[in-house]
């Protein structure tokens, strides 16, 4: 160990355990309290003085509710007989608390139940969000693709897929549960 990192070492494990020591109060009295240091500005502070600071404000609200996503899909591709499409849906919302923008999303995937040329999912995305904003709509993607790890019965596997971004949607009712129900081809 080169000389300059064990003083530099020492500097730092004196300046950690000089932190975690009781702060004199002032120089005429001999009375001694509880401190620490404040890691975002170095101060040293009373711990009765933390103490006393207000608690930072928790969240205004906590939103729950769950959309579930009903899919159609006419199978017009040359698929394999047995491949099965997979359905993913994810809901979004951009939220404004307290001057800071936040993105809160939920998503899921499930395996489509497939019928000759016809398949059929349903996604269902419960969700718990923070400080939302009622007012500001959700955003919801639906994707559906038959790359499910390469099920293809092929050398080269055949991959068909299809993303709708669909118009924004009310939340449900606190607690509810929305349906969106659509139809598209792969």
């Amino acid at each position: 160990m080169s000389p300059r990192f064990r003083t530099l070492t020492t500097v730092t494990l004196a300046a950690a355990i000089a932190a975690a020591l009781p702060a004199r109060v002032g120089a005429e009295t001999d009375r001694w309290i509880p401190a620490a240091r404040d890691s975002a500005t170095g101060v040293v502070v009373p711990l009765e003085a933390l103490a006393a600071a207000p608690n930072p404000v928790g969240p205004a609200a906590i939103r729950t509710g769950t959309v579930v996503v009903g899919i159609t899909i006419a199978i017009r591709s040359p698929l394999p007989a047995t491949a099965r499409p997979m359905c993913f849906a994810t809901l979004t919302h951009w939220t404004n608390s307290g001057g800071t923008w936040q993105n809160y999303y939920q998503t899921d995937g499930v395996l489509s139940t497939r019928n000759g040329g016809q398949a059929t999912c349903s996604v269902r995305l419960p969700f718990t969000w923070a400080d939302v904003t009622p007012t500001n709509k959700i955003g919801l993607q639906v994707e559906v693709t038959s790359n499910i790890n390469r099920l293809a019965t092929t050398a080269r596997p055949l991959a068909r897929g299809v993303t709708i971004d669909l118009p924004p949607i009310d939340f449900p009712a606190a607690g509810g549960t929305k349906t969106v129900n659509l139809t598209t081809a792969l």
